[in-house]
C-alpha cells in the first residue's frame, strides 16, 4: 500500500466515523522492531476512528521491516492482546510484539 492510499484511507475514516478527528497514541517498539526504528517508543497521531489494523497498514507503508514481519505482529493495547480489528481511542498504549526466539 503506497502512502497515498493509506492518507486517502485515514480520510475515509475520520469522515465517515463522525468521532474525534484524530487521536495520540504511544506506540512501543519491540525486538526488531524497535532495532529499526531505533526508538522503544513514540507518540504517534492517527485519525479518529483507527482501527489496528489501519495502525499496522500505515506502519508498513513507512517501514520495509514492518511489512516483512506484519502477518507476524501481534498488538497488545493497554497491555492486553487485542485483535488488530480493535478500535483505538486516545491515550492507548500499543505494543508491536513480532515473535522471539531463545535457548
Amino acid at each position: 500500500m503506497q502512502k497515498e492510499e493509506i492518507l486517502e484511507q485515514e480520510k475515509a475514516i475520520q469522515e465517515n466515523s463522525g468521532q474525534e478527528t484524530s487521536i495520540s497514541v504511544n506506540l512501543l517498539w519491540f525486538s526488531v522492531l524497535a532495532d529499526h526504528r531505533g526508538r522503544r517508543s513514540e507518540q504517534i497521531t492517527l485519525p479518529g476512528g483507527a482501527r489496528g489494523t489501519d495502525l499496522v497498514d500505515r506502519l508498513s507503508a513507512e517501514m520495509p521491516i514492518v511489512r516483512k514481519y506484519r502477518n507476524f505482529i501481534r498488538l497488545a493495547v493497554n497491555q492486553e492482546y487485542v485483535d488488530a480489528s480493535r478500535p483505538l481511542h486516545h491515550g492507548d498504549e500499543i505494543a508491536l510484539i513480532t515473535p522471539v526466539s531463545g535457548g
